[in-house]
This record gives C-alpha cells, sequence and structure tokens, in this order.
C-alpha cells in the first residue's frame, strides 16, 4: 500500500488536471468528506469496536482523522488529535494513557487507492460551501453538545462547577440539544458522550 505525503499527492494531482493544487486544497477536501487523511499511530488506546466492549488496547497502523480536527489546521491553530478512526472501530488517546498526537501538514498521508479514485471521478473542486461529511453517531453527538456549550455562551475548559441542590450547566446544555436533536440523545446518550468529552479532557469544570 502506497500512502502519499500531502506535497506528493498534491504534485500528482496538479500534474493529472493541469490545475495548481495545494496542500490546503487537499485539507479543504478532507474537510468536506471528499477524502480521508490518515496518520501512523501506535501506543495505548481506548478502543470502541463493532459488538465488543470498549477496552484499552494497543495499537498499531494507519488511522483516518475526523475533519473537525482538521478544521484547526486550517485556521492555523494546534491540531491535537485524540480520535482515531479504524475500519469499523474507533480509538480514543486519553490522556495520561496514550501518546499526544498532533496533525501538521508533513505528518497527514492520504492512501494511495484514495488518490487514484478521487483522479478518477474527477473530484477535487473544493466546494465553495462547505458540505457536512458522514459521520459516526459518537463524534456527531459529541460535537452537538461542543456547539451547544459555545451557543450558551460557557467555556469548554472551564464549565461552571455543580452547586449542590441547583440545576448545573450539564443540565441546561442537556436540555438544550435534547430540545433540537431529540433523536440524537434518546436514553442515556447524552451521559455517555458527556464522560467521554470529560475523559478526553476536551471539557471540564473550572475551579
Amino acid at each position: 500500500m502506497i500512502n502519499y505525503t500531502l506535497d506528493d499527492a498534491a504534485k500528482i494531482l496538479t500534474k493529472e488536471s493541469g490545475r495548481d493544487v495545494t496542500k490546503s486544497h487537499l485539507l479543504q477536501l478532507a474537510i468536506q468528506g471528499k477524502i480521508a487523511l490518515s496518520m501512523l499511530y501506535g501506543g495505548l488506546a481506548l478502543a470502541y469496536e463493532k459488538d465488543n466492549d470498549e477496552e484499552i488496547k494497543d495499537v498499531y497502523g494507519w488511522f483516518d482523522i475526523p475533519p473537525r480536527f482538521l478544521e484547526k489546521l486550517i485556521n492555523n491553530e494546534p491540531c491535537i488529535v485524540n480520535m482515531l478512526m479504524g475500519e469499523d472501530s474507533c480509538y480514543f488517546l486519553q490522556e495520561g494513557v496514550s501518546k499526544s498526537l498532533t496533525a501538521t501538514y508533513e505528518n497527514l498521508f492520504i492512501v494511495g487507492q484514495r488518490l487514484d479514485l478521487l483522479i478518477k471521478l474527477n473530484a477535487f473542486e473544493v466546494q465553495t460551501q462547505v458540505s457536512i461529511p458522514f459521520e459516526p453517531k459518537q463524534l456527531r453527538q459529541e460535537r452537538l453538545i461542543l456547539e451547544a456549550i459555545e451557543t450558551l455562551g460557557y467555556d469548554c475548559r472551564g464549565l461552571p462547577p455543580n452547586i449542590p441542590g441547583m440545576p448545573g450547566a450539564k443540565a441546561g446544555i442537556r436540555s438544550f440539544v435534547s430540545d433540537k436533536h431529540r433523536a440524537d440523545f434518546q436514553g442515556t446518550v447524552f451521559d455517555k458522550a458527556w464522560d467521554r468529552l470529560l475523559m478526553r479532557n476536551e471539557i471540564n469544570y473550572g475551579e
């Protein structure tokens, strides 16, 4: 299996199309869901696999990066990745357990077969209006919670601490997402998604 750096993939697409294709162009295509970008990772991760209970595993291989992380590169922000996607599973990189992983233009790759398909379909036009790519249910639930936190004016890294006997920030966020996205948050789904975000330190409570 051949994996291409973004530089090499951009040169190939430029040659095939006769247009100037850049690394940023490829990143936009990935955010739009037209192609998946991968990173090599080896180490411990919390595995969520089909029909299996979650467990810490020592994994190694090429994994896809969810588009929401790649958006940070476009904005020139540190692109710390704490979720990796496999064929039938996803892996969470836990602080204190897993190695830290930061995506850059230099360590992102495109699988050769995906690049060939992109060329065959002539599908490397960047859309002016970015479409929302398919995302697994757990990723969607977490994204909706993070968006609700921002909409309600909270800081993901400093949520108001709970006060005994008073409804806290979590209750308000739960109510907000349940009203707007009822089908996504049935039963204990919200609590599980909330706990995953806490576990990966994407949200936490202030002092």
